[in-house]
């Protein structure tokens, strides 16, 4: 595992393409808008999706304690973004089994968040579909995961959208059009 104030993350255009490197904290206390990932796995039970979401564990530097996708980071520097994406479901979820990923879109977004940090993300979005996952828990990064329904996520995004982290609808939202533009209730997995 990596301190924070020790991580490099990559500096990028509205275009994605990376100009710099800068350390976390200082970029999530500037705003600079940086290149992370959105990881969210999915599952069929019963002709029905289900999502695997994390809740951040209330240490975190920001939205500790939200609830949110199955994983979000950033790249190292010369790292690619599925491996990066591999990386943080094995350092957050303990998840050792290869589970097969598809890049979806981007989304870009700037919020102020607590502890005085800004979120200003060039976000890839990354999905996969999985059958049975075992997972072994970082505390430090997440303290519990579960799977909720669509149903569940949308009642939530309407009554209590604070549930959740800033960035969770738009990924949410990219993920299910994905799923159902696909017409299998699937996303082809390209990885």
């Amino acid at each position: 595992m990596y301190n924070d104030s020790d991580i490099l993350v990559p500096l990028v255009n509205t275009s994605g393409d990376i100009k710099g490197y800068g350390e976390k904290i200082a970029v999530h206390i500037s705003g600079e808008l940086h290149l992370a990932f959105s990881v969210m796995l999915f599952r069929k039970r019963n002709g029905k999706l289900e999502f695997l979401l994390q809740q951040r564990a209330r240490s975190k530097y920001h939205s500790g304690n939200a609830w949110s996708n199955t994983c979000c980071s950033h790249p190292l520097p010369d790292e690619d973004i599925m491996t990066a994406a591999r990386r943080r479901l094995q350092e957050e979820l303990g998840i050792a089994q290869k589970v097969r990923l598809s890049r979806l879109n981007h989304i870009i977004y700037r919020s102020e968040l607590d502890n005085k940090m800004i979120e200003h993300e060039y976000d890839v979005i990354i999905a996969g579909q999985v059958d049975k996952l075992a997972v072994n828990l970082n505390p430090d990064e997440v303290s519990k995961v579960k799977w909720w329904s669509q149903q569940q996520i949308e009642e939530h995004l309407h009554t209590a959208p604070s549930t959740f982290t800033v960035w969770f609808q738009q990924v949410y939202e990219q993920v299910i059009a994905s799923i159902y533009t696909s017409g299998s209730n699937t996303i082809p997995l390209n990885t």
